[in-house]
């Protein structure tokens, strides 16, 4: 009866480590947007910013982004799959910019406006 109740024990325990390992999906092991739709820019915020001012991105997809400002690479602060937050970097010319985010999933340019003071 012994070997009988060791080898059930150890035959739960597989059972419960397999359940554990199949639960786990793609979207729970890292954080690229689980649908892989590309990214989208609903907002920006402020839409006048000036060098060094932060700025929030609004959309969908824009995890882990990377972030073009009148083709200069911004810093991004923080970033979740719904927003962005980027600093306007230096040498910037002053007025009308361009805004590019690329993710994993794809690239948009925003087509609102953003303005360097």
């Amino acid at each position: 009866m012994k070997k009988f109740n060791w080898a059930l024990m150890l035959f739960a325990g597989l059972v419960a480590i397999m359940m554990t390992i199949s639960s786990c999906s793609k979207s729970n092991l890292d954080d690229e947007d689980e649908d892989g739709d590309p990214p989208v820019i609903t907002s920006v915020s402020p839409s006048s910013a000036s060098i060094g001012q932060s700025i929030t991105i609004s959309g969908t997809g824009l995890k882990n982004p990377t972030v073009e400002i009148a083709t200069k690479v911004a810093t991004v602060t923080s970033s979740t799959n719904t927003s962005i937050v980027t600093v306007i970097p230096n040498g910037i010319a002053l007025g009308a910019a361009s805004l590019r985010v690329t993710t994993a999933n794809g690239t948009v340019v925003y087509s609102g406006t953003l303005t360097i003071q």
